[in-house]
């Protein structure tokens, strides 16, 4: 089964760090306190089972998101494509956001395995220090963008660690 993901170019690569250039995308949007649990998950998930405004379903799409900035973290659904021009379904909770991504430079480093706090922390640090080397800087909070079901094996896991950039 494929599923329907963001669109990008990509400009660049080093090792596993690529730079991308993202065409604009939006999500759904929910506010969470950790990494762990669900519920932001179930939230989503329900909103795009017709928990909107018309009652429309919307496909699963990929990578489910999470923005980190210093006090909370987001959980974020990406909007298929095809509702950007027939209008993106109002959600009916209000906790549930819709929120653009303009098209944007994005530093990516790709890794498999768990995700746990070490591990965000590891890849981050390698991704700055990659970035720095290949002439960029952040201009973004962190996103974490996960590609596979919970239940994947870990070893079969693909995540990413991403930040808008700009050339130094």
């Amino acid at each position: 089964m494929s599923y329907e993901s963001p669109i990008y170019k990509l400009i660049e690569k080093n090792n596993n760090v690529e730079i991308r250039s993202y065409e604009r995308f939006f999500t759904s949007s929910v506010r969470e306190d950790s990494l762990s649990g669900n519920s932001g998950f179930s939230v989503l998930l329900s909103y795009i089972s017709g928990d909107n405004k018309p009652g429309r379903k919307m496909a699963m799409t990929i990578p489910v998101i999470n923005e980190i900035d210093t006090k909370k973290m987001s959980m974020e659904f990406v909007v298929p494509r095809a509702f950007y021009d027939k209008g993106i379904p109002e959600p009916n909770q209000p906790y549930v956001t819709i929120k653009e991504y303009p098209s944007a430079l994005v530093g990516v480093i790709s890794f498999s395995g768990l995700m746990r706090g070490e591990v965000i922390e590891k890849q981050t640090a390698k991704l700055m220090e990659r970035l720095n080397s290949m002439g960029y800087r952040p201009t973004s909070n962190i996103r974490i963008a996960r590609y596979n079901s919970p239940f994947s094996l870990p070893f079969l896991r693909h995540h990413e660690i991403q930040v808008d950039v700009t050339k130094k």
